[in-house]
């Protein structure tokens, strides 16, 4: 079979997993900052000037062109997601096929299918970020094979790339290509810079990303840019959403045994780096070196992104180095020769797999997966409801919708806005009403700050929204790190209270009528 015929059926089968696999129901935060943010967009708004967001655009954007080509809908925002991801695996192939033993590839081809059909949120913009790390990691190893520079600058664009979904993701992944293309050339016997090829990786990068600077700072969003993705989050990311590593106790309680994934780039790099010195000690066979070649690039790329996901601990943040580590697994397995570490390796990538395979199924068990749906309906699946919300949050959606004429703004907000963890981000999009303000997205350390608060009550007055929805399915959520403490700032509660009076009542979900003007 034609290598381009393989990875079409490869990516074709992908999609079909994917799409199987797809839990229906909606994400309310991270799946909704997506599709709010590329309703702005689609409206006109900028990135950081009209909204707050600690992505790049390039998530917003890309859905926001689908959203005017295939109309403003969920399902085109998943079938994004799910060409993405599969996107993801035939990468991973691309990367080991012509390195590695064929068992090796395609073993990590069905775990990584599994990691990415059972975890993350739909269209969260690591992914994308990822796919373009991954097609960096193959050009750079290309030109590392052959010393071709052009296969650098194809890096270089590829890294630039993810930094418009992820700014941080692009540039950790460039700095994980320049240190393992130095460590690549800096052998015994040949100890240079590889200045041509670095040149050749950095460049382009950082082109592209000062041309990106240079169209904020036209636009007037640089310093919202840099509040975003900067300042806010140095002073309150680690404090407000750090979660620490799970118990051990955890680990072997049904479905927590995929927990153990959180755990799995860290032995893949140390397995890696081992068998790297092992092999420079006693000799590199030729037919080795792109297999070696690789290994040097993975080994950084999957350290340091594992250590971006150390601050919020779960499987969702750590599946960015997990599914390097996944290739990184194949590529060492190739290279150890000796018996008994080749046997802890291949046991290695073992838990790898059954791990993955917890995961997948649990995932199965566990949500509204679009397969169930298949199996009831047939092809009418095709079609389905992507809106999966439970009744009340159906009812809540129903009444805005009704209520408000399409030009009409809303805010989403929670019943004390002095504690924040999240919001209903998804609301804005599923009612198909703009927010009524820049601050739509919430995070602990921003909302219940009283210059933002103040900011917020500006825009409100300014935008004077009918209706506002007010939500308390959030409020028993508390995790171990300061966005379970209250700032004592309520500012926003007095002013909702003020300027609104309840109307209806969907569970936890209020809906407020902006109150009639003295005399009127």
């Amino acid at each position: 079979m034609k290598h381009s015929l393989r990875l079409a059926l490869l990516f074709l089968a992908c999609c079909i997993g994917g799409f199987l696999w797809m839990n229906r129901t909606i994400v309310l935060y991270d799946e909704g900052i997506v599709l709010t943010g590329a309703m702005r967009v689609l409206a006109g708004d900028l990135l950081h000037r009209d909204f707050y967001a600690n992505y790049g655009p390039g998530q917003f954007y890309a859905l926001a062109a689908l959203f005017q080509v295939f109309g403003q809908s969920v399902l085109v925002e998943r079938w994004w997601d799910i060409v993405v991801r599969a996107g993801i695996v035939v990468l991973v192939y691309q990367l080991l096929a012509p390195r590695v033993r064929p068992v090796a590839a395609w073993t990590a081809v069905a775990v990584s299918a599994a990691w990415l059909w059972s975890v993350g949120s739909p269209s969260y913009p690591p992914y994308p970020a990822l796919l373009f790390s991954l097609a960096a990691t193959l050009l750079m190893a290309r030109a590392l094979e052959s010393g071709s520079t052009k296969a650098a600058a194809g890096a270089g664009v590829c890294v630039a790339a993810a930094a418009l979904f992820r700014y941080d993701i692009g540039f950790f992944a460039l700095c994980a290509l320049v240190a393992g293309t130095v460590a690549a050339r800096w052998q015994p016997g040949s100890r240079t810079v590889p200045v041509a090829e670095l040149k050749a990786l950095v460049l382009p990068a950082g082109g592209i990303v000062a041309a990106l600077l240079l169209v904020y700072a036209v636009t007037g969003a640089l310093p919202d840019f840099l509040h975003d993705v900067v300042f806010f989050p140095a002073d309150n990311y680690a404090r407000t959403r750090g979660l620490p590593f799970p118990s051990p106790g955890i680990w072997f309680q049904g479905a927590s045994l995929a927990l153990l994934g959180i755990y799995l780039p860290l032995a893949a790099c140390a397995a890696g780096a081992w068998a790297l010195w092992a092999q420079g000690r006693n000799g590199v066979a030729e037919e080795d070196t792109p297999a070696r070649l690789l290994a040097f690039l993975l080994i950084p790329l999957t350290a340091i992104f594992y250590l971006k996901g150390v601050v919020r601990v779960s499987l969702d943040h750590m599946q960015l180095s997990l599914l390097p580590s996944v290739a990184l697994l194949a590529v060492t397995w190739h290279l150890v020769r000796a018996r008994v570490p080749r046997i802890a390796v291949a046991a290695l990538c073992t838990v790898n797999v059954v791990v993955a395979a917890v995961s997948l199924l649990n995932h199965e068990s566990a949500n509204d997966v679009m397969g169930r749906e298949v199996a009831r309906a047939g092809l009418g699946a095709l079609a389905a409801d992507m809106q999966h919300l439970e009744p009340e949050r159906r009812a809540a959606v129903r009444y805005v919708a009704e209520h408000l004429q399409p030009g009409e703004r809303l805010f989403v907000g929670v019943t004390g806005h002095d504690r924040i963890f999240i919001n209903d981000v998804s609301a804005y999009f599923l009612t198909g009403r703009l927010p009524a303000t820049k601050w739509h997205h919430f995070d602990p350390g921003l909302q219940n700050r009283a210059f933002i608060q103040a900011s917020m009550i500006k825009e409100l007055q300014k935008q004077s929204p009918k209706l506002v929805w007010v939500e308390s399915t959030f409020d028993g959520v508390v995790e171990p790190n300061d966005s379970a403490r209250s700032s004592g700032v309520r500012m926003l509660d007095n002013y909702l209270l003020w300027a609104y009076e309840p109307v209806e009542q969907f569970g936890t979900i209020l809906i407020m009528k902006r109150k009639a003007a003295p005399g009127s």
